[in-house]
């Protein structure tokens, strides 16, 4: 989900920047150009960073639901 938003929000800025190019503003091109690029890097980079840590959380949560589930198994054949 999150990437998503971040794909939709760059797309939104390259076709800002094509509209400012189109209709020939060159002068707030040459202002905001620069903002656009960090403020852009920094949007993908912090998506970038939650999506790792919401995999990694992701995947210790799994894991210790399957080590959980072996553990009630030998449980239960050691009651029969």
């Amino acid at each position: 989900m999150s990437m998503s938003a971040c794909a939709i929000s760059l797309f939104f800025q390259i076709f800002n920047s094509y509209n400012r190019v189109k209709i020939e503003d060159w002068s707030a091109l040459m202002d905001i150009m620069g903002v656009k690029v960090f403020v852009a890097a920094v949007l993908l980079i912090v998506t970038i960073i939650l999506n790792v840590i919401t995999l990694i959380v992701y995947c210790n949560f799994a894991e210790t639901k399957s080590q959980e589930n072996v553990q009630g198994l030998n449980k239960k054949d050691l009651l029969k």
